[in-house]
């Protein structure tokens, strides 16, 4: 297309008669096209011409097409008439104003320009107002660009959900002025302004400013503050409430907030929704290039130019790391989802990264995190290796991209798997020994591979702090990272990735000393929870770290054996000792009812026996698996089972109490109800862990560190639930079973000692099978209640031994059919030495047959 016809084109004139087609004469287009802002718009070409003459193309100024998209739709139609397109826009954006183009192949063409009406800008002041009860209150909402100028507006106004009379309100000129006069209480609350035709109900309103009505008498405030570094002045501010202005710092955009703290002493102001126009100009350029393709290389350019200006020159609030880490996210995707050829300086991309990863931004990056469900500042990680993917095929082979900055040392590179092992080693120990990374790539890939490797200096400052399984801060080294671009699975590496940290740095530079756990890790995107650390497939050997599977590597370090472990170590130990004993307790039971059977063959007997034989499985898995974390199967089985053995052991001590209960309050009940009570025993468990393992499908199911139920998500308490309600009830039939007993004939003539020795002996006999000692357990939660921690490992962990006690050694019934087996077998035992004499008698020759025989 010469420039001289662009010209023509440009100021509106068509060139229909061209010499491949005289037919073409004449066509239709519009001079010109009027559109609102988000409406929809569709605009036609007709040219009078052949079909040989077409296709009708489209583009927004010369020489750049107009590609379809999700937001644009080309429609050609081709008959005996000439040839028609229509285009077809939605939403329109502001954006799309501007020349528009259609041509044939002749070279004819026409040329249009649209305008574009932009949606009303609405601005209320102010955004937060403290006001004495009795006083008046003016809150403004005006339209701050031209829109007013050109269409008719009417406001509305809600308080809370509840729309305001439009006569309680002033309109003129684009501004609406909303008066309250002498406020109560009452008026306390938020406040919100839209347009007719535009907000829809109330709730979907946007702009909302709040009145705090307070009382001048017993009203404690904070005082009145300017900041120095925004010119911001915060005004006397009820204690306990959050007031909220504009940024006002130059070329910001958003607002800002303040708590005033109920002891009347201000917070630290949050920035997070403060962000420069630059930025945030830029992010919506990124979205409508989302949804306008073409030219994206020049957009993309020009986008990490700006934010690298701004990044490189001043200092960023919250809002600024927040939305700039959206904006390095959506060029990543653009690139990689893109048909077009784009090149952009990797160099410069990088650099804006290296530039927000400064450790001065350490509280404004925990105040992104805190705002977050999971840390932001995480997601740069996988920007940087998505980048790398990305740029990865335009990468020439042993010619890498190295950038080292402030905060992070970065390489794309391209080699042949033929060449030697992938190495990365950009910095060296305290010692001197490298630091990095190394993989042998022979045993994952084949042909040429790119990978990207980067060390992070400062990332892992910002990221949350990780704490160990005993709840003690642990801190982080440097970041390791390697990934490959590949569609490969990276886990599971035949041979593991080796990487090597400066640990003697972390001691001197965090005070550690003594003793430390260190453990090798990564940071785990695909938890269901927050993104966090995790080991799963890395191991320490020697001084480095061996990990199956590649990306975001440290390691974290936190001291042990303080008093706090020491008293952990003391009841893991009762633990395991009590539960050995009270496995053996329980066995011996089971054997001491099974050899005793046909003397103490009842349905409490039955009924204990479930229950040991659910508590023998329990302490067995627990002394054998709850340790088995290395592999997640394994771990998640191990606690589904115990699950079910715990819960089945409460139903059957809630059994134990629902029968003892009925003994001694049901005078006559022919009908036994032990089926019930064993369906419930071990039917309701299996019901409550297969509706948990269906919720959480199986995933998240046991915590990090034990193969025992996660607190995390929830799930602890599909067991904690129904073992303090059995524990309540239990409760409850002791008490009820101890009243039978008192107010029985027979204790009634006992002396207040013998009273005090019977309930005494009535309650240890039932505490081991009712599970009462369990409440030790909830008063245990607290760390700081050591001896109920102690009392509850003790108790529960020889559960099992208290029942041998209880329902073997000291049973008057076991006692007596143990008497009645000795008996027995004491019988037996005369009986067969009494057959036998008597056939020695029958056998043994007499003196006179002797005679006989030898005569």
């Amino acid at each position: 297309m010469t420039f001289l016809r662009k010209w023509l084109i440009f100021i509106g004139m068509a060139a229909v008669n061209a010499l491949d087609c005289p037919q073409g004469d004449n066509g239709i287009f519009h001079k010109y096209k009027v559109a609102q802002e988000g409406s929809s718009l569709t605009m036609t070409c007709f040219f009078l011409v052949s079909a040989d003459c077409g296709p009708i193309s489209w583009e927004w100024d010369p020489d750049q097409p107009i590609v379809p998209s999700s937001r644009i739709q080309i429609h050609d139609v081709t008959n005996s008439t000439g040839l028609y397109s229509s285009l077809y826009i939605n939403p329109v954006s502001r954006r799309d104003a501007g020349w528009k183009f259609c041509f044939v192949r002749s070279g004819a063409a026409f040329s249009t320009e649209l305008f574009v009406n932009p949606l009303p800008v609405l601005e209320m002041t102010p955004l937060f107002k403290a006001a004495e009860e009795g006083t008046n209150v003016i809150i403004t909402c005006k339209i701050t660009n031209y829109y007013s100028r050109i269409h008719p507006v009417t406001f509305k106004w809600c308080r809370g959900s509840n729309l305001i009379p439009n006569n309680a309100h002033h309109d003129v000129n684009g501004i609406s002025t909303l008066h309250l006069v002498s406020v109560t209480f009452e008026d306390s609350g938020e406040y919100r302004c839209g347009l007719q035709g535009y907000d829809g109900e109330c709730s979907n309103m946007t702009h909302v400013m709040r009145l705090e009505v307070y009382s001048k008498t017993g009203t404690t405030f904070c005082k009145e503050e300017i900041d120095i570094n925004t010119g911001l002045t915060w005004t006397s501010t009820p204690a306990g409430t959050t007031t909220t202005q504009p940024c006002g710092l130059p070329s910001y955009t958003g607002t800002t907030r303040r708590v005033c703290g109920v002891d009347g002493v201000w917070g630290v102001p949050v920035t997070i929704e403060c962000v420069r126009q630059e930025i945030s100009s830029a992010l919506d350029d990124l979205i409508y290039l989302e949804t306008t393709p073409g030219n994206t290389e020049t957009v993309l350019e020009n986008v990490i130019s700006g934010i690298s200006n701004v990044t490189d020159t001043v200092t960023l609030t919250s809002g600024d790391l927040k939305t700039t880490t959206a904006v390095l996210e959506k060029i990543v995707n653009i690139i990689t989802e893109t048909t077009e050829n784009v090149s952009v300086s990797e160099k410069k991309f990088v650099g804006i990264i290296d530039d927000i990863l400064s450790g001065e931004y350490k509280n404004a990056w925990t105040e992104v995190n805190d705002q977050s469900l999971d840390p932001i500042v995480g997601h740069l990680m996988k920007i940087v290796e998505g980048f790398g993917s990305a740029v990865g095929p335009s990468l020439t082979i042993d010619r890498p991209i190295v950038v080292n900055g402030d905060n992070l040392d970065l390489k794309f590179s391209r080699l042949n798997v033929t060449s030697p092992k992938i190495t990365f080693y950009p910095e060296k120990t305290i010692n001197g020994s490298d630091v990095g990374v190394s993989l042998n790539p022979d045993s994952v890939l084949e042909g040429n591979i790119t990978y990207t490797a980067v060390y992070y200096r400062t990332i892992s400052n910002l990221l949350p702090q990780s704490e160990n399984h005993h709840g003690h801060p642990e801190v982080a080294s440097e970041v390791i990272a390697l990934s490959i671009g590949s569609q490969k699975d990276m886990r599971h590496l035949t041979s593991p990735v080796i990487l090597t940290f400066d640990t003697e740095k972390l001691k001197q530079t965090n005070n550690l000393s003594g003793d430390l756990r260190t453990r090798c890790v990564f940071w785990d995107f695909e938890t269901k929870q927050s993104p966090a650390w995790s080991s799963d497939g890395c191991r320490l050997v020697n001084d480095s770290c061996h990990c199956d599977h590649l990306t975001n590597f440290a390691v974290l370090m936190s001291p042990i054996l303080v008093l706090d472990d020491l008293v952990l170590i003391s009841l893991e130990k009762i633990s395991i000792i009590g539960c050995s004993i009270s496995v053996a307790g329980t066995v011996l039971t089971i054997l001491t009812y099974l050899v005793l059977w046909r003397h103490v063959k009842n349905d409490r007997g039955r009924l204990l026996l479930n229950l040991c034989v659910a508590l023998t499985a329990a302490y067995v898995l627990f002394l054998t698996g709850i340790d088995r974390t290395e592999n997640d199967a394994l771990c998640t089985t191990v606690a589904a089972l115990l699950h079910y053995f715990f819960l089945a052991t409460f139903c059957l001590m809630l059994a134990e109490g629902i029968m003892l209960l009925m003994s001694v309050t049901v005078v006559f009940y022919s009908k036994s109800k032990l089926k019930l009570l064993l369906i419930m025993g071990w039917g309701v468990p299996a019901v409550i862990v297969g509706i948990t393992i269906w919720i959480t499908h199986g995933e998240e199911y046991h915590s990090q560190y034990h193969c025992w139920l996660t607190i995390s998500n929830g799930v602890l308490y599909s067991f904690v639930g129904p073992a303090v309600t059995i524990i309540i009830i239990n409760t409850a039939i002791i008490f009820r079973v101890q009243k039978a007993i008192y107010s029985s004939h027979f204790i009634v003539t006992k002396t207040q000692r013998q009273k005090i020795l019977t309930g005494v002996r009535s309650v240890s006999i039932l505490l081991p099978v009712l599970g009462v000692t369990w409440l030790f357990g909830i008063l245990a939660v607290n760390a700081d209640f050591i001896l109920f921690q102690y009392v509850f490992a003790i108790a529960n962990s020889l559960q099992g031994f208290f029942i041998f006690l209880s329902y073997c050694v000291f049973s008057g019934p076991v006692q007596r059919a143990i008497k009645r087996k000795i008996k027995m077998l004491t019988l037996s035992a005369f009986s067969s030495k009494d057959d036998n004499k008597l056939q020695i008698i029958k056998t043994k020759p007499t003196h006179f047959s002797a005679q006989k025989n030898g005569g």
